[in-house]
């Protein structure tokens, strides 16, 4: 007899699907960006503000001084622009030269078919920028954040959480009153004054993003060891003389990496959250690179003056993977569980 599945199983595997999607965007992010110029900021101030599906005609003449660049580098950071693009608002072909008139004067070119239409499939931005591909580049900037951030909250909330739960006394006192001090200021504020420290930038904001996050992990880590610390088999290691190196991070630390896979999901929604209130703020990843919070930020006053989407598109994509981290991350308690 079938069993159904049940609607937080479904809910994580949506999560899961939605994760593995968004980690394929940020891999391929300037492979699938309609503008594969660094940071998507190819910039067509007479074009700024175009609705979505909108379809514009460009001259384009090929920059021979260029310096090619390899595959790889155009893969992580994108290919500089080999073509100057000129915007045009009318094409009359007159052989054997085009009569184009641009945005801003009129001329007569014998371009020899470097006239190409390219459409932007949701529009364009204050500064006249593909928002699709800024969303992509968006992409890989929140979930790259979101990942340095776990991995770094994570080696230090599992080690210090691991040292104070197995080793208890003063050891314990010292650690848990820092945890204390960590958890009792608000993260947002406690990664301004990071940021604050250290300058802007997105290195900064790996870090500091990463060092705000850890005490969730190391009270989570501490918990379990305080009980696996009781165990027979960590009796058995002592009185086999063990060293507590080996006891700890060989038998007892690994019997604490799901509840640690759990609370790293959570905490990668927190980072991204995170991550983009500071953008919103002014905090965070500095422009030209695209984050869904500052195209927040560069777009709010539009919300009520009927372009929406440039607002709305990114707030929807923090939505969506935050409640993708959650699902999967709640799936994966439960099954943890046995539920």
């Amino acid at each position: 007899m079938k069993t159904k599945t049940k609607k937080h199983d479904w809910l994580a595997i949506w999560g899961t699907l939605w994760i593995g999607l968004s980690a394929v965007i940020s891999v391929f992010a300037y492979v699938l960006a309609p503008d594969h110029s660094p940071n998507a900021d190819q910039q067509f101030p007479e074009l700024a503000l175009k609705s979505p599906g909108f379809k514009a005609v460009f001259l384009t003449i090929p920059d021979t001084g260029r310096v090619a660049s390899s595959q790889v580098q155009n893969w992580l950071f994108g290919a500089s622009v080999d073509q100057r693009w000129i915007a045009l608002s009318e094409v009359h072909e007159e052989s054997p030269s085009y009569v184009v008139t641009t945005a801003y004067h009129d001329t007569i070119f014998n371009p020899y078919g470097l006239i190409q239409t390219k459409r932007f499939w949701l529009g364009t931005d204050a500064l006249g920028r593909d928002v699709l591909s800024r969303l992509i580049i968006g992409t890989r900037v929140s979930f790259t954040i979101g990942l340095v951030a776990v991995i770094i909250s994570v080696i230090i909330g599992t080690l210090i959480g691991a040292i104070a739960g197995y080793f208890r006394s003063k050891i314990d006192a010292v650690l848990s009153w820092l945890m204390n001090v960590f958890w009792s200021i608000p993260t947002l504020l406690l990664v301004l004054i990071f940021t604050i420290a250290m300058g802007k930038g997105i290195a900064v904001v790996f870090v500091a993003v990463g060092l705000t996050m850890w005490v969730d992990v190391a009270r989570i880590v501490r918990g379990q060891m305080l009980s696996l610390r009781e165990k027979e088999f960590a009796e058995a290691g002592k009185a086999l003389g063990l060293t507590h190196f080996r006891i700890l991070f060989r038998h007892l630390l690994p019997n604490t990496f799901p509840s640690v896979l759990v609370i790293a999901a959570s905490n990668f929604a927190s980072a991204i959250l995170v991550e983009s209130g500071l953008s919103f703020l002014g905090f965070g990843v500095q422009p030209p690179i695209p984050t869904w919070g500052s195209m927040i930020e560069a777009h709010k006053n539009y919300l009520i003056t009927g372009m929406p989407w440039l607002t709305l598109l990114p707030g929807i994509c923090i939505i969506l993977l935050v409640l993708a981290f959650t699902f999967a991350g709640n799936g994966l308690k439960n099954k943890l569980k046995g539920v």
